[in-house]
């Protein structure tokens, strides 16, 4: 609260008194959440109101006297409700700022406590000083008027009468303010008097010897029987780690943030419908659930990649996202899938045992994804990083069917012909080319690292960011940003070029998306790592 460029100059006894009432305010605050009396409140917030008038006052009149840029600051005299007040016993700095302008509070010790004065007893926590009332104003008497000190309250002349029957009560004596008598700190001296009081009131419990403390022998009251305690064992490096909690695979940063700019936009109320589902059907928090989704689409999956490569992708999906919940927590016992919704007859067709069953002691389950097994017996991080892993899949081929649908409504408002829509398909589906897909629609091999946009490799990174990059481009209302194109080799790129391109083609791709669907778009997410497709290398963490 004080100046650090006048502290210095300020006398040590005037800042222990400030430090003082700092601390004796601040170890009170808690007595305001305890139930208490009207009167013993009204009590207390009189101490506190006192306390901070009086360090504000002492501001002032350091301000005043000790910093010199003060008296130029103040040259001009402001109006006296500007100034909360001043507080001081000495005669002449109070006869100074009464000139000034600033309201002075004369304090004048009193050598006794008048009889008709109330003295305020002790609460849980009192205070250490003794409280009396003391002289306000500029006269000798105990009872000065309040005349010199005008209008504090700013219009309202009721106050005056109401503080000065409150500060009969509440206002300290300054000369009773003794404290840092011992080498301890103000907030020690202070703890310790006020616990001394606080045990005071317990009467004579002090003065009784403690009781003897009872201990439990369960083989008799033998003072030279030692009784034995088991050893606490020490835990193991696996148990000091915190347990494994299942995390969904996140969005690419650049493409999170662009679609955090766009959240704040109206969608249309028709449900958005997918080709396949995403990470974000199968839940995060309970794995029997998460489980079970896993296990219903492992045991769909190749089926219904090979009907979406006879159907194709020209028309629209049928499935939204309660259809997909569906399908995913259908469990055998509900019998077939079209009881429950209409649209899921199709799984009818491609699971006709139904549901497939999950048994509870089977440590491995009869599913797997590519030549990884669905192994519950084994390491939980491999069968986390098996479950990040078919959800992965699921959002990467799901963004590239997003990319290859944006295209094609824009070539429909262009009105481009089939040709200039297959070299613009053909160009957007080489950002997979990486991969090893089959029809063009899904991985026909197990990805063991990320080859696409999101990847850290630049080899297959850069050629992907361009591939998309020289599609985009060609969009309508594309930025400048996005028209430069990246130099090959790829070495010969910087690192801040890549990265703005990338943020400014997410940024592009999700407004244009948003404008064209109403909907906000499925977003590419991060490979998971560590990973090795061949399992008969256990030691995978120590090389990665």
């Amino acid at each position: 609260m004080l100046c650090q460029s006048i502290r210095p100059l300020i006398d040590p006894k005037v800042l222990e008194h400030c430090f003082y009432l700092i601390n004796h305010v601040r170890a009170r605050l808690t007595l305001l959440n305890q139930k208490m009396p009207w009167y013993e409140l009204c009590r207390l917030w009189g101490q506190f109101q006192r306390y901070w008038l009086e360090l504000a006052g002492m501001q002032q009149y350091l301000r005043r006297t000790v910093d010199p840029m003060a008296l130029y600051q103040d040259a001009s005299p402001l109006p006296v409700d500007c100034f909360v007040g001043a507080f001081t016993d000495d005669r002449i700095v109070a006869k100074s700022l009464s000139t000034a302008g600033v309201p002075v509070w004369l304090i004048i010790p009193s050598e006794s406590v008048d009889g008709d004065v109330p003295i305020i007893r002790a609460h849980v926590y009192p205070s250490p000083p003794p409280l009396i009332a003391p002289s306000l104003g500029n006269g000798l008497s105990p009872r000065s008027a309040w005349n010199s000190l005008g209008l504090i309250a700013r219009g309202d002349p009721k106050s005056i009468v109401l503080r000065r029957q409150s500060d009969d009560q509440f206002m300290p004596n300054s000369s009773a303010l003794e404290i840092q008598n011992a080498p301890t700190s103000s907030r020690a001296e202070l703890g310790s008097i006020e616990r001394g009081l606080h045990l005071s009131k317990m009467g004579g419990r002090q003065e009784t010897p403690p009781r003897p403390t009872k201990r439990h022998q369960p083989y008799g009251p033998n003072p030279t029987h030692v009784i034995r305690v088991r050893p606490i064992q020490a835990e193991s490096p696996q148990q000091l780690q915190p347990p494994l909690r299942f995390q969904r695979p996140v969005v690419l940063p650049e493409w999170s943030a662009a679609l955090l700019e766009i959240e704040h936009l109206e969608t249309a109320r028709k449900a958005h419908r997918f080709w396949m589902p995403i990470g974000t059907f199968f839940n995060e928090d309970n794995p029997m659930r998460r489980e079970r989704a896993l296990i219903n689409w492992l045991a769909v999956r190749e089926s219904w990649f090979g009907h979406l490569a006879q159907s194709g992708l020209e028309g629209e999906p049928q499935l939204d996202r309660e259809d997909w919940r569906h399908f995913l927590s259908h469990i055998p016992e509900r019998g077939a899938f079209q009881r429950r919704r209409k649209n899921l007859a199709i799984f009818d067709q491609l699971l006709p045992q139904g549901a497939p069953v999950i048994s509870p002691d089977e440590s491995t389950l009869p599913y797997q994804w590519f030549n990884r097994l669905y192994d519950r017996g084994g390491d939980a991080k491999e069968l986390i990083l098996t479950q990040r892993l078919i959800m992965w899949e699921l959002d990467e081929l799901s963004f590239r069917i997003e990319c290859l649908s944006l295209q094609g409504k824009i070539s429909e408002n262009a009105k481009h012909s089939e040709d200039e829509r297959q070299v613009y398909r053909k160009q957007l589906a080489s950002a997979w080319e990486q991969y090893d897909m089959e029809h063009g629609l899904y991985f026909k091999s197990a990805p063991s690292e990320d080859r696409g946009i999101g990847s850290v490799i630049w080899n297959y990174s850069v050629p992907a960011i361009e591939a998309i990059r020289q599609v985009i481009a060609s969009w309508p209302g594309a930025p400048e940003s996005i028209k430069a194109s990246l130099v090959i080799p790829v070495e010969s790129n910087t690192i801040p070029v890549v990265q703005s391109l990338r943020t400014a083609l997410a940024r592009f791709f999700c407004q244009t998306y948003h404008s064209q669907f109403s909907r906000f778009p499925m977003l590419p997410t991060q490979f998971p790592i560590p990973y090795v497709f061949d399992s008969k290398c256990p030691e995978t963490e120590d090389e990665h």
